[in-house]
């Protein structure tokens, strides 16, 4: 038992180390700044547009150039710092003191946990600007929609539950995708040797369905992912829809998992 806790201990240790190593005070401050472009952008647009409700507010802060980015702002948390590490050797030296799979296992952790928790707390703090603060600062025009809430698109069907749980799921949705597409910059860095590529191949993947399948058959659209995570501009769709291209996007990401971790020990050209 105390062999096992101090294996735990150790653990916690080097995870935390990470992050400390990989989140230093100025990039916190940046993604910081950048989480709160939406916010900026909101207040310089917002004469422009009507906002009737909460509703058209939080899903104004991510239409646009937030849902064109997002991929690329998930693989900038930690990704981008993990393909440094490796174009630099750093992970060379890291290795000589735990086995492959261990390191791996930990960066890996810090990056699908700190991917997720930036990109909650961004939804989940636009959710409680949206529907607490807006209000209060007399930002919404209150003008009756003749759509009720939970048929405007597809998730809002969750405010049967209540505002809050609608917040807190949606959030977590967008969160789990960013962690997600991160994750497979993650493991395109680990098995291709063009870092560029490796790290732009996520944003493809993302991008091109949102052109390609349209042009095949407009129901395709509820499919792929920018209508999936953010389907703020078609007609509302069974929630079930989202999860077919989220379910692939899950299967992708094991079967790389499971590719990388049984070479793991073949990597050593590109560690």
């Amino acid at each position: 038992m105390g062999s096992e806790n101090r294996g735990l201990s150790q653990l916690n240790y080097l995870i935390f180390n990470e992050f400390k190593n990989a989140f230093p005070v100025k990039k916190v401050m940046l993604i910081v700044v950048l989480m709160l472009f939406p916010l900026i952008y909101f207040f310089i647009r917002k004469d422009q547009y009507e906002f009737p409700d909460e509703l058209s507010i939080f899903t104004f802060m991510f239409e646009g150039v937030f849902s064109m980015v997002f991929v690329l702002a998930a693989t900038f948390i930690y990704a981008l710092h993990f393909s440094s590490e490796i174009k630099n050797r750093f992970i060379f030296y890291e290795r000589t003191r735990m086995s492959i799979r261990k390191l791996l296992s930990i960066k890996l952790t810090v990056l699908n946990s700190s991917t997720f928790i930036v990109f909650f707390l961004l939804g989940i703090g636009y959710f409680i600007f949206s529907f607490y603060i807006a209000p209060s600062l007399e930002l919404i025009n209150a003008r009756p929609i003749d759509k009720p809430i939970t048929s405007r698109h597809t998730f809002t069907q969750l405010f049967q539950y209540g505002p809050v749980v609608y917040g807190l799921l949606y959030s977590g949705w967008i969160a789990l995708h960013a962690a997600l597409f991160a994750s497979l910059a993650f493991f395109f860095t680990l098995i291709m040797s063009n870092a560029y590529i490796a790290l732009s191949l996520p944003f493809l993947i993302y991008m091109i369905g949102a052109f390609l399948l349209p042009s095949i058959d407009i129901s395709f659209m509820p499919f792929w992912f920018v209508d999936s995570i953010f389907p703020f501009g078609y007609v509302q769709q069974p929630i079930w829809t989202a999860f077919v291209p989220f379910i692939g996007l899950l299967f992708v990401c094991i079967l790389l998992f499971v590719y990388v971790y049984t070479r793991a020990e073949r990597l050593d050209n590109l560690l």
